[in-house]
């Protein structure tokens, strides 16, 4: 087995902060659409509490997979601009950079296995139906959970 030049992993080393700007872009995009669609659906509430947009958004941040995300975020923005700072440099990054994206990594694993053993199917499973929790959409019909 032979190892690859030099050059080709400094050329790939380059791309770097561009992946690690792209997936906290993409993920920031998520959170912020998804914050839109939470902040919609209740506007359209007819209860005092649904309606009540401080309390959604305290909600809505207080969820664990919300709060990952965001760690998420600061973790791979961080990394980006300390990649691009340090470009052509061998200099390793901070101990704080490590800690933080290994937090990052861990928390959304964490996120993933809970959702795929224990959340997965559960509100079809409960409801009879499937039910988009996140979306609050009924899939077959495409009507809004909150004008059922």
């Amino acid at each position: 087995m032979t190892t690859p030049p030099a050059s080709a992993a400094r050329h790939l080393s380059g791309w770097w902060p561009v992946f690690r700007a792209a997936g906290a872009l993409l993920i920031l995009a998520a959170i912020v659409a998804q914050l839109q669609r939470t902040i919609e659906i209740a506007l359209a509430a007819t209860t005092p509490h649904g309606s009540h947009l401080p309390t959604v958004i305290a909600n809505f941040f207080s969820f664990f997979t919300i709060e990952s995300n965001v760690l998420s975020v600061l973790g791979l923005g961080a990394a980006a601009v300390w990649s691009w700072t340090h470009r052509g440099t061998a200099a390793h990054p901070p101990l704080w950079l490590t800690v933080l994206l290994t937090a990052a990594t861990a928390y959304m694993l964490v996120t993933g296995v809970v959702y795929n053993t224990l959340l997965r199917g559960w509100y079809g499973r409960r409801a009879g139906r499937r039910f988009d929790a996140d979306a609050g959409v009924l899939p077959p019909t495409g009507r809004s959970s909150v004008t059922q």
